[in-house]
């Protein structure tokens, strides 16, 4: 019975490294089709990553959306994957979710949250995020 464990075991590790492979060759994939500005084969790549919670495809999908770049610009979408990101820790996305809660993109504006996310951000060595932290204060935000 032991030996049986053993195997399972060792089954669930390879299938699971097995998968990990696949998902990361999916996401380099992505990089080097949004390098190449084949903007069709990132989404294709990212998007079931994202949809995953694959943190470096949300924010990749959160600045194809911001940009307009190879889909329609929507602020509402850039929001939704910078959100999903920046809950997740990734400093970027934290850093442009402070800009769309600033700025009224994507979302009304909103300057409790936008000094929230460039807070979190700013104590994470985020030089930009900062800045706006002191152009906030500055201008009483």
């Amino acid at each position: 019975m032991r030996f049986v464990s053993v195997i399972l075991v060792g089954i669930s590790l390879a299938v699971g490294l097995a998968v990990g492979f696949a998902f990361a060759a999916n996401l380099e994939k992505g990089y080097a089709a949004y390098e190449k500005k084949d903007y069709e084969t990132a989404l294709q790549e990212f998007k079931p990553l994202a949809e995953q919670g694959d943190v470096a495809a949300q924010y990749v999908l959160g600045t194809m959306h911001y940009h307009g770049d190879g889909i329609p610009q929507d602020y509402g979408e850039a929001f939704k994957w910078f959100s999903l990101a920046a809950k997740q820790g990734d400093v970027a996305a934290q850093y442009n979710l402070g800009n769309l809660y600033h700025n009224g993109q994507g979302t009304p504006k909103d300057y409790k949250n936008a000094f929230k996310w460039y807070s979190l951000a700013a104590k994470q060595g985020y030089s930009d995020a900062q800045y706006n932290l002191g152009i906030m204060h500055y201008n009483g935000q």
